[in-house]
């Protein structure tokens, strides 16, 4: 009777083993992709966010795409400390300024992969986009960034991967204030070059100190 018992009693607990441990093993598997695949997609929001943020401060300063290549302020420094007034009308300055942060950036969502537990999970195209938007008073510059991310999961009866899609992007502004005194200036600096310039806005100065005594 005890031995029927202590028999049953070990045919149930590898009845309960063959069933549960498929399921925890699936479970912590599944933590483990999954903590992954956030982990990643935190890492690359940074890197969006922070090279937004770059191309904003190369966009005001010329300098500074240089300084975040060489890691440091060189130590000869020659034409690139060159002041480039009104750089942000028509000069290419921030397109230029885009393209370099773009291979940047693509430097370094690359080494992201280097901290990944599981290294299949990695963005599966790393070709993010950095655009510098510019009007006459003020300018942006937008990051963004379309990418899967695959798991190590394939359909059933399929070789397709189960990806996840993520879209990140980032707007900021560029300096505007210290922008719209440079463009404004530039405005007057032209206009003094130019008599008939002047002259129209000495008129528009009259009219308008009329109209103000008139409403007065």
């Amino acid at each position: 009777m005890y031995k029927t018992l202590k028999s049953e009693k070990g045919s149930m607990s590898l009845v309960e083993a063959t069933i549960v441990f498929p399921i925890v093993f699936i479970v912590v598997f599944m933590m483990i992709v999954l903590g992954n695949i956030y982990y990643i997609h935190s890492r690359i929001q940074f890197e969006v966010v922070h090279a937004a943020i770059d191309a904003a401060s190369a966009a005001e300063n010329p300098m500074q795409v240089k300084i975040l290549n060489d890691g440091g302020i060189p130590s000869d420094i020659g034409n690139k400390a060159a002041i480039k007034p009104y750089r942000h009308i028509l000069s290419g300055h921030g397109s230029e300024v885009a393209q370099e942060m773009e291979s940047l950036l693509i430097s370094r969502i690359s080494k992201i992969k280097e901290y990944s537990i599981i290294k299949s999970i990695a963005p599966d195209a790393i070709d993010p986009d950095v655009a510098y938007e510019s009007s006459i008073i003020m300018s942006q510059i937008k990051v963004s960034y379309d990418y899967n991310i695959p798991m190590p999961i394939k359909y059933p009866f399929s070789n397709k991967t189960l990806k996840v899609h993520y879209y990140d992007e980032y707007t900021i502004l560029v300096g505007d204030p210290a922008e719209l005194v440079r463009n404004v200036s530039m405005i007057a600096d032209e206009a003094e070059r130019h008599k008939g310039i002047m002259d129209f806005l000495g008129n528009i100065e009259k009219v308008a100190n009329k109209i103000g005594k008139f409403i007065n």
